[in-house]
């Protein structure tokens, strides 16, 4: 029961998170081509921080969320 609570959480939240990247990593390029001076500026180490931010976050929300969910049914079971 564990296992797939995980995996429907899992994919609940791996959805949004790829699309997330996958439109972040398509608009960086662009950008980069564009205008090459940025990658002079020193946005690509801010770019990855922030990146990197944003998935910790993310996996934190995403445990309490698996933690909570598991919760919320041993309760049920023991009523």
């Amino acid at each position: 029961m564990k296992k797939s609570i995980f995996m429907q959480i899992f994919i609940l939240f791996a959805i949004p998170l790829t699309l997330a990247l996958a439109n972040t990593i398509f608009l960086s390029k662009a950008i980069f081509v564009v205008s090459p001076e940025i990658t002079q500026i020193g946005i690509v180490k801010n770019l990855l921080l922030t990146t990197a931010i944003v998935i910790i976050v993310y996996g934190i929300y995403f445990f309490s969320s698996y933690f909570e969910s598991l919760n919320i049914i041993n309760e049920k079971k023991t009523m």
